[in-house]
């Protein structure tokens, strides 16, 4: 009789256990989410606040990423200018028939290395981009050989509803391998994956408005 009671007094104490390892675990998972989410990326258009536009053609479609460092440390951001940066960000748009995933163009560096922005705790950085279709550089005849400037993937038609979003992601095996110009450590950059809030936009050709 006694055998049986300690034997189900040790099974209820393993449960408790594993009970509170489970926990454990999920706490740290919790924790990390929170983490996370002390970096978040905004995007920006700047075309009026009732109504935000992009348009079809070869007009400048200026539009703002924002990065917020809510952390309590020093993160750090590759510059897009060089092929470190370039890829990294991308915009995509849903419509009620499509989603489009808008890309840059292949571009030739003439110099490169992996420059950096940082930015300190409770600050953002601001980064400009301008989305104009590739064609627009073969109209204008300001293509490189092997260069395709621009962005991919834009729109050919207009809609009356859509929303933007932006991706921003540096993958975990984009590292140099040497040291920067402006550091006599290594510096390590930020790796991940942020995605803004969508904000809604009118797609509209570009002679519309």
């Amino acid at each position: 009789m006694r055998l049986i009671l300690y034997t189900s007094l040790f099974t209820l104490f393993i449960w408790s256990c594993k009970d509170n390892i489970a926990n454990i675990d999920q706490t740290k998972i919790n924790t990390n989410s929170i983490q996370n989410s002390k970096i978040e990326i905004e995007l920006s258009i700047p075309h009026g606040d009732s109504l935000k536009y992009l348009g079809l053609h070869c007009e400048g479609n200026p539009i703002y990423v924002i990065i917020h460092n809510k952390t309590d440390s020093i993160i750090h951001f590759y510059q897009d200018w060089n092929s470190w940066g370039y890829y990294n960000t991308e915009f995509e748009i849903t419509t009620y028939d499509s989603i489009y995933r808008i890309k840059r163009g292949s571009h030739v560096w003439w110099k490169n290395f992996p420059s950096y922005y940082s930015i300190n705790p409770n600050q953002s950085l601001v980064l400009p981009f301008n989305l104009s279709d590739t064609s627009c550089y073969n109209i204008n005849k300001k293509v490189i050989k092997g260069e395709q400037p621009g962005w991919i993937g834009i729109p050919t038609k207009g809609y009356d509803y859509a929303e933007i979003k932006a991706i921003y992601t540096v993958d975990k095996n984009m590292e140099h391998n040497y040291f920067l110009r402006d550091s006599i450590n290594y510096t390590k950059m930020w790796t991940g994956t942020l995605i803004s809030k969508p904000i809604s936009i009118k797609i509209v050709d570009s002679q519309s408005y």
